[in-house]
């Protein structure tokens, strides 16, 4: 079973960048192990950067299928209430002190604690 796609066009449907930038492999999130043998067998997917031509967003090309990505992901932020808190009141401060703005940008937002 293929592990990993190549994403052809961007969410705005733009065509991307063929120029990249190539960070090599990378193993999927939370697959840590103290063996080396499991270590080695952890799914990798090359980190290879590129933007789309269209709106400009910069992304991944090389993407994890989410099923092999999450299946033993143990960490989201709404597990901390001391996160749940901070980003509540973090929402606050930007609401009370940047009303007069229409867009806001969470980048790496996780589940979206924040956004909630």
């Amino acid at each position: 079973m293929k592990k990993s796609y190549i994403i052809k066009k961007c969410w705005c449907n733009g065509k991307l960048s063929k120029k990249s930038f190539n960070l090599g492999y990378i193993p999927s999130c939370d697959s840590y192990s103290k063996k080396y043998t499991i270590a080695k067998k952890a799914i990798t997917t090359k980190l290879d950067v590129c933007y789309c031509l269209n709106c400009y967003l910069v992304q991944l090309r090389n993407r994890i299928i989410p099923k092999f990505l999450y299946e033993k992901y143990i960490y989201k932020s709404s597990d901390s209430p001391g996160l749940e808190k901070h980003f509540k009141e973090f929402a606050e401060y930007i609401l009370e002190n940047f009303s007069k703005k229409k867009n806001f940008l969470d980048i790496g937002c996780n589940e979206g604690l924040l956004l909630n």
